[in-house]
Parts: structure tokens; sequence; C-alpha cells
């Protein structure tokens, strides 16, 4: 994928960050966070419901505040909280009732926390704590997605040379079963209709396990007589088995001398058979956890490889636009082979 940052950035380049949108009607746009007074200090305080959805401004004033959100959910959903633009280590929790904790993030650092859990209905709260470091303001989203579906999670767009459009967005899963190499088309459009055939685009991931994300990418010069960009995700039940996952030894991030950002390092099979197909993906998140990047590739380079019980092997992950990486994720996983 080209370089950023070497060309003249196309006049109607302004019209992408507002147009991008879902087969759903969901246009991707980034509203500006709701600003309300302090959050209660307890659990026993939060009891005036919180938007769902939106992303909410608050600060926390000292190293010893505490602050909490009740968020009313009226159906099973698939929930991700996420905490993020934080100036230091901040703490998130997620609560049922006041004494009933589900599950906490604290990635250390001024990292975006994040927790994602299918809930049903019912109240849940949120704590914001501080760890370590600088406090100050913060951002908290309670997001949901609806059950079986297989939509949109963030995005992501830069130009580069040539006048090329560079997109990057993220899937998520919701279905109970795995989705195998979802199909995603992008539209160029002017109004309601068409200006070119849909676009595929390739999905980084092979399969999305349930409950599971699935990056996207393109690069492309965009027709000019158009409006808006519009994204259909396509999933099907995957018809292979559940990947097994590759145990990340070891890990380090570097940029050689062209400017690309090399994530390598070494995973183990410690699923107790043999795997065929080792596989990683690794995507970039900005502070607020929306994807930036992403890249994959097999390990090691040959696609045919297969690592008995016990081996190792090395990966290398490589990024020609790394904008601002807050946090970055590595999966590693593969197939079972066959024979066995």
């Amino acid at each position: 994928m080209p370089r950023p940052g070497r060309s003249r950035r196309p006049t109607h380049a302004r019209r992408l960050p507002v147009a991008l949108a879902l087969a759903a009607g969901l246009l991707l746009t980034t509203a500006a966070p709701s600003f309300a007074a302090d959050a209660p200090d307890t659990c026993a305080g939060a009891t005036t419901p919180s938007a769902r959805q939106a992303w909410l401004a608050e600060t926390l004033a000292s190293a010893s505040d505490v602050d909490w959100f009740l968020f009313q959910k009226p159906s099973t959903t698939t929930v991700i909280a996420t905490l993020g633009k934080l100036p230091g280590n901040d703490r998130l929790a997620l609560y049922g009732a006041c004494d009933a904790p589900i599950a906490s993030s604290d990635a250390g650092g001024n990292a975006f926390e994040e927790i994602q859990r299918s809930l049903p209905a019912g109240d849940y709260r949120l704590r914001v704590s501080h760890v370590a470091g600088a406090t100050g303001s913060y951002q908290l989203r309670f997001l949901e997605r609806a059950p079986d579906t297989c939509g949109y999670l963030s995005y992501h767009v830069w130009i580069g040379p040539g006048d090329t459009w560079n997109i990057v967005g993220e899937l998520l899963n919701t279905h109970a079963v795995d989705i195998y190499r979802p199909r995603v088309l992008l539209y160029f459009l002017k109004g309601d209709t068409s200006v070119q055939a849909p676009i595929p685009i390739h999905t980084v991931s092979r399969e999305i396990v349930a409950g599971g994300r699935a990056p996207f990418k393109l690069s492309i010069e965009p027709p000019p007589d158009h409006d808006r960009i519009w994204v259909n995700s396509q999933c099907a039940p995957s018809q292979w088995e559940t990947p097994l996952p590759l145990r990340v030894m070891t890990w380090a991030s570097s940029v050689d001398l062209a400017g690309i950002r090399h994530f390598s390092g070494t995973v183990r099979n410690d699923s107790g058979v043999r795997i065929y197909t080792p596989w990683v993906l690794v995507t970039l998140h900005d502070s607020l956890g929306r994807i930036t990047n992403a890249a994959a590739g097999p390990i090691p380079a040959d696609s045919n490889a297969e690592l008995d019980i016990g081996e190792t092997a090395t990966f290398d992950a490589e990024f020609f636009h790394h904008h601002a990486a807050n946090r970055f994720r590595i999966v590693a996983d593969g197939f079972k082979a066959v024979n066995q």
C-alpha cells in the first residue's frame, strides 16, 4: 500500500470522512461527545440512565476520583464499552448490580480500555477509576449491536499518492456461528444512484469467529462524479472448522529506513494438534479504539506451512501507513491439519 503524504490533497477528499455509510443506513460520522455534570462517585448514586451508543465526555478530577454510569438495556445485545482519549492510565469496569462485577480492562499507559460482552436486557454500570499517571478528561461509550448481524464497527480513511483513497474498516460478527470470508462491497453514489458497479473489498481476516471481528481494506482512486460512499457487508455461516489460536510468545515494533512499520515476533502451537496454514493478523487502533490499519499473512511466508505441536515460528506484519496507533492487537491462529 502506498505511503501517504507525498501528493496533492484532492479537492474532493473533504467529502470522504462524512460520506461512508452502512447498508443499514448508518452514516459513519464522528459526533462530538456529550458533556454532562460530574458523574456520581458511587454506584448507588448513579440513578439517571446515560445515553447508549453515544460518546460521553467526563473528567477524573484527581487520582482518588471515581465515576459511575448507569445504562439500561431493553434487549439482548453485544455490548462494547470503550474508555478512550486518556491522559494517563485509567481503568474501566463493567457491573450488573453494584456488587456484581462482570469484567474489567486495564491495558496500561494511556491506551484505550475496552470490554466486549453479550448481555441480556437489564441495568448495567460502568466504573471509571484512575491507576497511574496524569488525570483529566476522557471519553466513554456504551455501544450495542443486535444479535445475528455482521456489520461495521469502525473505519479509517487517508489519502495516498495519486489521489488514492485508502479505506480500512472493521466488521463485528454477532452471530452464534463463525463467518468465513465475509463479503464487503463498496458503492460510489450520487444521491441514491450508484455511479459504477460495486467494488469488492478485500477482507484481511480469513474467518470471523462468533463474537469476533474482521478488518477490511481497499485502495482506490474514486470516480469524480459522486457525493457519498456506501459499504454493504454480506455474511454467511462458515463451512470450515473454527480456527485454533496460536500463542504469541514475543513481539517487537520497529520502523525501517523506508518508513514502514514492522510488527514481528514468534508464535507457538500450544493447541495440542498439528496446525495447517498458520496465520497472523495485526490491527492498529486510535485512542478511541477505532481501527486505523490492519495487516495479515501466513506464518511463515509459505502459506502451506504446518506447525507441529509445541513448534515455534516467526511472523512479520508490515504497515506502510501507521497513523498514530494508540494500541494494537495481534491474533494468530490456524486450522487443525488433516489425518490427525
